[in-house]
Formats: C-alpha cells, structure tokens, sequence
C-alpha cells in the first residue's frame, strides 16, 4: 500500500504570502504622497510594520516548529526589510526636503526610491519564483 501526502500550500499561500505581500505594497503607497505630508508617510509605514509583526507572531502559532529557516521564513524577512528600507526612505526624503531647503530634490528622491522598492521587491518574487518552479521540476 502506499500512501501519497501533500501539504496544502494554499493555506501559507493566502494566510501569510499574500498578506505580508499587500502590507509591503501598502507601505510603498507612502511614496506616493506628498515628501510635506511626512507624518502621514510615517503613519503608513509604522502600522504597516506593525501589522506585519501582528500577522507574524499569529501565523506562528499555526506554523509548525522545526529547527531549520522554510521559504516562508526568508519571505516574511525580506518583507519586514522592505518595511525598514520604506520607513527610511521617509526620513530621507524629509532630509532632503528640510535639510537643503530644496522641494525638488526631495520630490525626486521619493520617485526614485518608490522605483527603486518597487524593482527590489519585484525582482525578488521573480527570483522566488523561479526558485519554486525549479523546485518542482527537480520532484
């Protein structure tokens, strides 16, 4: 008799990936505001950082305990650094916005920082995918 298992990969796919996935999106929509509005630019940065701690210490508990780093594991780091890149970015933008006295210059590095998270994060899932579908063609 053999008995075929399967994990139900759905649930990591609509519980957590795609979760933390929106959250990082969310933050990045602090790039699209205004480099005056800096405390609404914070706000979305920090509640979007915290909410994906929240979804992290939940998930855990669902998740089980084993002694090695999983894919979801790299996935929700790379995700928690992207909300630290968006969170300082914020602060630089107001640097150079304040700092140098120059709107422009802070108008510029916000645009070049939204392209540059949003092509980070991008390549990443580029990378993860590929990385899956390898995966699979080697079973």
């Amino acid at each position: 008799m053999i008995v075929v298992m399967q994990r139900e990969a759905n649930w990591f796919v609509n519980n957590i990936l795609s979760i933390s996935f929106l959250l990082v999106i969310i933050a990045l929509t602090a790039c699209s505001m205004t480099p005056t509005d800096q405390q609404g630019r914070m706000d979305v940065g920090v509640l979007t950082l915290l909410a994906a701690i929240t979804n992290k210490f939940i998930v855990a508990e669902d998740l089980p305990k084993i002694p090695y780093r999983t894919l979801i594991d790299v996935y929700l780091d790379v995700c928690f650094v992207m909300h630290m890149l968006i969170i300082l970015s914020n602060v630089v933008v107001l640097e150079f916005q304040n700092g140098y006295g120059v709107l422009d210059l802070g108008s510029t590095s916000n645009s070049r920082s939204f392209w540059l998270f949003l092509s980070i994060f991008a390549s990443f899932h580029v990378w993860l995918c590929l990385l899956v579908y390898n995966y699979h063609m080697d079973i």
